[in-house]
């Protein structure tokens, strides 16, 4: 029998990925310099562009992700990333 003796390797990069993620999020945040809850839609779209430079939305898992943060949907990233094509 095999023993674990730590994370697999799709967990280190699940937990990697995550914190660049997180990273990269916090970052954008911080420039806008106020809360999500406080964002009005040309403060959401300055952060989409700010991600979308980042290469947020290219992470594997980043857009349900960051649909969450912001609490709305993925079509409405979706949607975003259609119009700014």
């Amino acid at each position: 029998d095999l023993i674990a003796v730590g994370p697999t390797i799709d967990e280190v990069m699940e937990n990697s990925t995550n914190d660049l993620l997180q990273a990269i999020f916090d970052e954008c945040l911080k420039a806008i310099g106020k809360p999500v809850a406080m964002f009005s839609k040309e403060d959401r779209y300055r952060l989409f562009d700010m991600l979308h430079t980042k290469g947020a939305f290219n992470i594997q898992r980043g857009i349900p992700i960051i649909s969450e943060k912001l609490n709305i949907s993925r079509h409405t990233i979706y949607k975003y990333l259609r119009e700014r094509a």
